[in-house]
């Protein structure tokens, strides 16, 4: 099933999360968090993991504010490991299998397009969920996700409860 959001809204430099009692403001240069671990220290976590096996999000946001939000809604539930380019995505990917992968479509070097369909090239790979989280709003880029066979293309600003239920939606076992 398709999901495609784009309520509209206004296209602006400022973001703002409110994830529990974090905060975190992208506009100006500003974040704020009460987050406990660092990015390294949350991804250390999630490789030396040995107790009940934990639910891993591979994301690739250039954006290191962005990226740390993203983790930071998500890491109450799932281990996220947070990367910038396509080439650490497919380092990361050599050696782990995710439950799904988000990926921004505007990164350096490979655009999330090329790193989806690389995805779905590999045969390891090929049915993990990608979910395409991105600042571009045009019809174009909504038909190369279809095309790069991802599951679902959110835009930002998004509300993270459409995230979380997109996630959830995708990586519910099939009844």
């Amino acid at each position: 099933m398709w999901a495609r959001r784009d309520a509209g809204m206004k296209r602006s430099p400022s973001y703002r999360w409110d994830v529990g009692s974090m905060t975190i403001e992208k506009g100006g240069g500003i974040m704020r968090t009460d987050a406990k671990r660092s990015l390294g220290e949350e991804l250390l976590h999630a490789l030396q993991d040995g107790g009940p096996a934990r639910r891993h999000i591979l994301l690739v946001e250039d954006d290191p504010e962005i990226r740390e939000a993203l983790r930071l809604l998500l890491e109450r539930k799932y281990d996220v490991l947070g990367v910038e380019s396509g080439s650490e995505l497919l380092e990361m990917l050599d050696g782990y299998e995710p439950l799904l992968v988000i990926l921004d479509v505007n990164l350096p070097g490979r655009d999330g397009f090329t790193l989806c369909r690389t995805i779905r090239c590999s045969a390891r790979h090929s049915r993990c969920p990608v979910v395409f989280l991105t600042a571009r709003r045009d019809d174009e880029s909504f038909v190369r996700c279809i095309e790069a066979a991802g599951d679902a293309y959110l835009t930002k600003p998004f509300e993270p409860a459409e995230l979380q239920d997109t996630i959830e939606r995708l990586t519910r076992p099939a009844a």
